[in-house]
């Protein structure tokens, strides 16, 4: 249904997901920048247009996009400059999981507040939303912990 509030937000969101998994697949014929630079603004996309969508649904005043934009055109800048220097790559990591993960917190405490009566499937996708974003936040834990093992580079 074309007259969802939000759709489209939604379909920028999961386009960025789709391409974001699209670039894993490649990656090992990407040059290693532009590999980073891309997987970093499309997850902060994703978890933006999450966001965008959830208030646009919910009749809340909407974020301007072209904010949006240039905050994930930054972002690619930012990532970039720090992978041309080489300086601490998981800062970085850490950086893309909190901000990304927080986006998407947000976006599930939209949803939720918003109660479930009569919106079953807004209350659930808000769940998910906040389960992803703990599980987002949680990404950098894991990969210290997976550091530590036998093994393990």
């Amino acid at each position: 249904n074309r007259h969802i509030p939000g759709l489209l937000a939604w379909i920028a969101a999961f386009s960025c997901a789709f391409l974001a998994s699209l670039n894993y697949l490649v990656r090992p014929h990407l040059q290693e920048t532009f590999a980073l630079v891309s997987i970093t603004v499309l997850t902060l996309g994703t978890a933006y247009f999450n966001v965008h969508a959830c208030r646009q649904h919910l009749g809340l005043k909407i974020w301007r996009l072209r904010y949006g934009t240039v905050a994930l055109l930054v972002a690619g800048v930012l990532v970039w400059s720090v992978e041309t220097l080489r300086t601490n790559l998981p800062l970085r990591f850490l950086l893309l999981s909190l901000i990304s993960g927080g986006l998407f917190l947000y976006a599930g405490r939209l949803l939720t507040r918003a109660g479930h009566h009569g919106q079953t499937f807004r209350h659930l996708f808000g769940w998910t939303c906040t389960v992803h974003g703990v599980l987002q936040m949680l990404r950098p834990v894991l990969l210290l912990w997976n550091t530590g093992a036998p093994g393990s580079r």
